[in-house]
């Protein structure tokens, strides 16, 4: 209601966004598609850019539109911020992973790793990663293991990667 009702159009293209993202969260795609290019389209739409070309590669990734993000990300289509890159990255990392192309999507985690180590995406690529060496049977996948688990003692997937290094065991 407020997207339609207000006048001020810095608030107007927020709560476009926003309105995009709660739909997105409430499996409502269609609308939240509509929603997020809607607010793409608004000339004052800002910092709320990044935030809606995200949602919307979220939703192709939902839809299992894996190569589509894959190709606007070699195409360079998405100009994303430096702040919102790592979230977008772990999503073309994961969609190389779909795709079986374990090779670039390590390439991608790794460089995600390095880049943001502190954050939650950092995170989220090396335990992508972890999944990626184990699909691969990889060499070193005890120590790297070793290593994620001294480094993410609070990740929500340590029991997940304790069965991994159980297997290889």
């Amino acid at each position: 209601a407020l997207a339609e009702t207000s006048e001020n159009p810095d608030l107007k293209a927020e709560a476009t966004v926003r309105s995009g993202l709660w739909l997105l969260e409430l499996s409502q795609p269609k609308k939240a598609e509509e929603d997020l290019n809607k607010a793409l389209a608004m000339p004052n739409i800002g910092k709320w850019k990044d935030v809606a070309q995200i949602g919307l590669v979220q939703l192709k990734y939902n839809d299992g539109k894996y190569q589509e993000i894959v190709d606007e990300f070699g195409s360079g289509a998405k100009e994303i911020s430096v702040d919102s890159r790592p979230q977008f990255l772990v999503l073309v990392g994961n969609s190389f992973r779909q795709l079986g192309k374990i090779p670039e999507a390590l390439k991608l985690y790794d460089q995600l790793v390095k880049e943001a180590p502190g954050t939650m995406y950092g995170k989220d690529a090396a335990y992508e990663r972890l999944v990626c060496l184990y699909q691969l049977d990889g060499e070193n996948l005890l120590k790297d293991i070793e290593s994620f688990l001294s480094n993410n003692g609070d990740s929500t997937k340590r029991d997940q990667v304790l069965l991994m290094k159980a297997e290889q065991l």
